[in-house]
């Protein structure tokens, strides 16, 4: 298991935390989305955990959409703000 830097940004922190719960077997999908949330909520805090949720679950969406060959619809993404701290138009 490789160690979580403390220079992360939230996403890697995510998508880190992803494939380590990814490795447990006797979990199913949902099981392994409210581990992960867990988990980041000890390691970003709780004021930050809750400032972010809404960014969290729909980056742990997006990746378990795009890890399963989902197409994404860029324009859904931008509508529901997701994107707007990447300056996407």
């Amino acid at each position: 298991m490789e160690m979580i830097s403390d220079n992360m940004n939230i996403v890697s922190l995510i998508i880190k935390l992803m494939e380590e719960v990814e490795d447990i077997v006797n979990l199913k999908g949902e099981e392994k989305k409210v581990k992960v949330l867990e988990n980041l909520q000890i390691l970003i805090g709780k004021d930050a955990y809750t400032n972010y949720y809404f960014i969290i679950i729909n980056v742990i969406d997006l990746v378990v959409d795009i890890s399963k060959g989902k197409k994404i619809n860029i324009n859904n993404l931008k509508k529901f703000r997701l994107l707007s701290c990447c300056n996407i138009k």
